[in-house]
């Protein structure tokens, strides 16, 4: 049942996280994200204490944190990511086509001036 209570509060946070990077003004929002992880992980295992006779903290600590660390692992490496910018650059096009000169030019250099920016 521990790991059950960690899964829950990892999905919890995983639904929570799309909401919180969309309302952040902020352009790097892994700070906030590890602000509600660690907000959603204090309520999780105290309702998870609440509500189960016996709860093995380091098997709900352990699965919770780990999928958590994934979840930034991800958001760093995908979300922010330059090849995926690209990519949504060319897709949102209308022909689904971009010559490389206006992508570097246009696209590639405007997402390195944001970068250098935040």
């Amino acid at each position: 049942m521990s790991l059950l209570v960690g899964l829950i509060s990892f999905f919890v946070l995983a639904v929570i996280v799309p909401v919180v990077v969309r309302i952040s003004p902020r352009r790097n929002s892994i700070g906030i994200i590890m602000v509600a992880a660690m907000i959603i992980h204090v309520a999780g295992t105290m309702a998870g204490a609440y509500f189960l006779a016996e709860l093995d903290y380091w098997q709900c600590a352990a699965l919770y944190w780990f999928c958590t660390v994934i979840l930034i692992y991800a958001y760093g490496t995908c979300y922010r990511s330059l090849s995926v910018l690209m990519l949504l650059a060319v897709s949102r096009n209308a022909s689904r086509a971009i010559e490389i000169d206006k992508l570097f030019n246009v696209h590639f250099t405007g997402f390195m001036r944001d970068r250098s920016k935040a």
